[in-house]
């Protein structure tokens, strides 16, 4: 059976004994866009009507693939299923990745990861993982150190004695350096909601990576977590922690001089 479509070409669709599917296009995808109700036993265009469906957000569709691959997180999870109740052309996109999923792994034989790949894996188990596990490769290219040593780094955040008081509302965990404050040091910050970190300059280039929190700059400039901000000695600034939560980045720099924040 042929239906005309809008725009005057006839697009196929197929019929069970109470529902049939009208698919977008010749191709009959990626999206429907009806539904036609027919009585049981009666095949025939004077006994169907054509029911409109609200498509899928775009969003959701993006979905499909991770969750046929098992990777979405929990909240993700629970927001598609309820979408697949509401959108019946989730559900076909849904089996056709499945069906493509399928097909790609068919026949693969199985892959024994390198031993390098276990040890980084117990090394993260026995470090504890940490909300901060996914920035360990910037940690550690940051602080010159290996995957693992930013990843025990890392694992410290969550100790509350770890964290050393270096201003009022600012706390910090010292990680590596010379005692020499004019030499670059390693250390992550804590600054707490509404605190100011007070205007100042360093001795030398002062690299500061965000892993939690945000951050106002004087200069306008706002910094979230996974954002980088490089300055050098010629840079004065200070900055505010905006919002309910601290600001928590980790920090290579040499001695920091304070200075008078300029009149506006």
């Amino acid at each position: 059976m042929d239906w005309q479509g809008a725009n005057g070409l006839p697009e196929t669709y197929r019929c069970d004994a109470a529902t049939a599917w009208i698919p977008m296009g010749k191709r009959g995808h990626p999206r429907l866009i009806g539904v036609i109700r027919i009585p049981p036993r009666v095949v025939s265009s004077d006994s169907c009507s054509v029911l409109p469906m609200s498509s899928p957000p775009a969003a959701l569709l993006e979905m499909l693939p991770l969750y046929a691959m098992d990777t979405l997180e929990r909240a993700e999870v629970a927001e598609l299923e309820r979408a697949l109740t509401e959108h019946p052309s989730l559900a076909i996109e849904l089996a056709r990745w499945r069906e493509t999923l399928g097909e790609l792994t068919r026949g693969l034989a199985p892959v024994a990861p390198a031993p390098s790949v276990r040890e980084r894996l117990l090394g993260s188990v026995a470090h504890g993982a940490t909300a901060f596990e996914r920035f360990a490769g910037q940690v550690a290219e940051l602080f010159a150190v290996t995957l693992d040593g930013a990843r025990a780094a890392l694992a410290r955040l969550d100790d509350a004695a770890a964290w050393r008081p270096l201003l009022p509302g600012i706390d910090c965990i010292r990680v590596s350096g010379s005692t020499n404050p004019a030499e670059p040091q390693c250390a992550f910050v804590r600054v707490a909601p509404g605190a100011t970190f007070p205007w100042h300059r360093h001795l030398g280039e002062e690299r500061s990576f965000v892993l939690h929190g945000g951050a106002h700059l004087s200069d306008g400039r706002d910094l979230r977590p996974g954002n980088l901000l490089v300055v050098d000695e010629s840079v004065e600034h200070d900055f505010v922690i905006e919002g309910d939560e601290p600001c928590i980045f980790a920090v290579r720099s040499s001695g920091m001089v304070p200075g008078a924040r300029p009149a506006r």
